[in-house]
């Protein structure tokens, strides 16, 4: 009987592959896209502000849609991210604190490099050109096909942040307006940093004869996430169904 079962389930699996529909999809949208950090606060003090900017986006993808209403989607895409202040950061200047102490804030990168009171002004400004590579799975009810998948990025532009490979979970809805055009919204959640960088506030004691003393320390790593929400347009090439 078991035998039975999973023979069944084998010639199911087998018929449907057989007849599932294979489809070239040409892509294009534009949206939205920031760089939120994980910890925007400083000694209390919030320096980091997530800015929303524009994007645009041109690729193809092979889709496979399965007589079980399972859908596939394996892209390459082009992705334009205009320039971002969500990565731009800034605090308070050192200060005296009364008359017998001194407070002294400084960003460094994983490297050691110093940033002084500022970091991200460069990578604010620059416009950042992505390569992705989205995988997806979906499941067709209607017209609507809600998907869930991954995407693997890479900035072309190399030198515009301290990581230019991404990795991220993406969630979409896919809405047919005809039997070749489709209406698409697609979110990422990037899991991996674009960049790192340290921030370290210094307190020290001014009235020790022999010179400052350090009198408190802390220091913090911060994360900067790509997230991105991108509306287009799918056509599928080939013949009508």
């Amino acid at each position: 009987m078991k035998k039975i079962c999973f023979l069944s389930l084998m010639l199911i699996a087998v018929h449907n592959i057989a007849n599932a529909q294979l489809s070239i999809n040409l892509n294009a949208g534009s949206g939205l896209w920031t760089a939120p950090c994980d910890k925007p606060n400083v000694n209390g003090e919030k320096v980091i502000t997530p800015n929303f900017t524009p994007t645009l986006s041109v690729g193809a993808s092979l889709n496979n849609t399965f007589n079980l209403g399972i859908m596939l989607d394996a892209g390459l895409s082009f992705h334009f991210l205009s320039a971002n202040g969500s990565y731009k950061s800034a605090c308070s200047s050192d200060e005296y604190i009364g008359s017998n102490g001194y407070r002294k804030f400084e960003w460094t990168d994983d490297g050691g490099e110093s940033y002084g009171h500022n970091c991200g002004d460069a990578e604010g400004a620059a416009q950042h050109f992505l390569i992705a590579i989205p995988l997806r799975i979906g499941y067709n009810i209607g017209k609507f096909t809600p998907n869930v998948g991954i995407e693997f990025g890479y900035r072309i532009n190399t030198n515009d942040v301290s990581n230019n490979s991404m990795f991220g979970v993406t969630a979409g809805l896919q809405y047919s307006l005809t039997d070749r055009l489709n209406l698409t919204c697609n979110y990422l959640s990037g899991l991996t940093a674009d960049m790192t960088m340290n921030s370290t506030v210094t307190t020290y004691d001014t009235t020790n004869d022999e010179g400052w003393k350090i009198e408190y320390r802390s220091s913090e790593s911060h994360k900067w996430h790509t997230q991105r929400i991108d509306i287009g347009i799918s056509y599928r090439l080939g013949k009508s169904e």
